[in-house]
């Protein structure tokens, strides 16, 4: 009797020992952070060296052959920007990124493929943008691997329940505080959008030469100018266009953002220049200046590149002179002003343009280490 007594306190004694030296104490979790827009482990440093550390400690329990079965869960996850669709196949990528790496690099998922499973849920922030700090994006931009298990401790051929010490919560086997499994963000770099630099494709079929710059101000405001400097003539053929004109404008967003995927904007546009257009034998040159009102959409094609199209209509004043192409003068090919010979003046309400452009975006950068989109 004294010795089976003494048998049972000595192994009441002894098993958190040996709980400690076969299951670890840091269980199984790691956490990767990613770019924004992006998917691959390696663009943040961090990365790598934790997923080495998670399969060490994965292969290490697996040798120990106390896990009867196990299930792999991935969580993955974006940060607001991006449309909902978008960001839901961003995540899909970032849990196929971390779960490809840990099957080619792990050894026990290679051995014990029968018995492994995974489980994926993708999480999209969408919903949190008007409530999220943007300094607090970066964090929502990770994937996240936590090892599901049945554990069993094994002694003298006989299996004992693991105790509520282990800390298992709904068979998910949660990090020590101090472990050190997760890996910590670093010091973020900021790539805010700078300016954004466009070309209307419209103007350019018409060999029209045109730049604009558009700089956001705040989430929702950009101001912007527009040069169009199409200067060429063909007299043989006759025809000219020569354009020197300027816009600045002012834009509101009232659906997304200036960073957003998908959004739309209302503005106010005020430019002005000289002309001279000549399709054919007779033509016009004069001076312009409009106010419009500006109604468009933004659909961001990658990371730096957009796709935006606008209409513009507004007040627009001109004062112009037409003329006759006149050949054989004593002064060679000449333009001829028509009778009566004065200017005219013209006020009146037109659409003033329509733009169908390609936009880069330049960002700005600050400070060291990932990005903060």
């Amino acid at each position: 009797m004294v010795t089976r007594v003494t048998l049972l306190w000595l192994i009441m004694w002894t098993a958190p020992a040996l709980l400690k030296a076969q299951v670890p104490a840091d269980s199984l979790c790691v956490k990767v952070y990613f770019p924004c827009g992006g998917s691959r482990l390696a663009a943040v440093p961090s990365n790598r060296p934790a997923l080495q550390q998670f399969i060490f400690r994965l292969d290490s329990l697996a040798a120990l052959r106390t896990v009867e079965t196990w299930r792999l869960g991935v969580t993955a996850s974006t940060s607001p920007e991006g449309s909902l669709a978008v960001n839901r196949r961003l995540a899909g990528r970032r849990a196929k990124a971390v779960s490809d790496y840990l099957t080619r690099n792990a050894a026990c998922l290679k051995d014990t493929a029968s018995r492994a499973g995974w489980l994926t849920e993708v999480l999209t922030s969408n919903h949190l943008a008007a409530v999220t700090p943007r300094r607090a994006f970066p964090t929502m931009r990770f994937a996240e691997v936590r090892l599901w298990r049945e554990p069993r401790l094994v002694m003298a051929g006989s299996e004992m329940a693991v105790p509520a010490a282990m800390a298992v919560e709904n068979d998910i086997i949660m990090l020590e505080p101090d472990s050190g499994c997760c890996v910590a963000w670093p010091e973020a770099r900021v790539a805010r959008p700078l300016l954004f630099v466009k070309t209307n494709l419209l103007y350019d079929l018409l060999t029209a030469v045109n730049v604009s710059i558009e700089v956001p101000i705040r989430q929702k405001w950009s101001l912007g100018a527009t040069l169009v400097y199409p200067w060429w003539r063909k007299t043989k053929w006759r025809k000219t266009m020569q354009l020197r004109y300027v816009a600045l404008s002012s834009r509101y967003y009232w659906l997304g953002t200036t960073t957003t995927d998908r959004s739309m904007f209302v503005g106010l546009t005020a430019g002005g220049g000289k002309y001279d257009l000549q399709p054919n034998r007779r033509g016009v040159q004069g001076d312009v200046w409009h106010v419009s009102a500006t109604v468009g959409g933004v659909r961001r094609l990658s990371r730096k590149w957009r796709l935006e199209y606008a209409a513009s209509a507004g007040y627009v004043q001109t004062d112009y002179t037409k003329y006759t192409q006149t050949p054989g003068t004593p002064y060679g090919v000449i333009k001829v002003k028509d009778y009566p010979w004065g200017s005219r003046r013209l006020q009146t309400v037109l659409p003033t343009s329509l733009e169908l452009s390609i936009v880069y975006q330049i960002d700005k950068k600050q400070g060291g280490g990932g990005y903060e989109r």
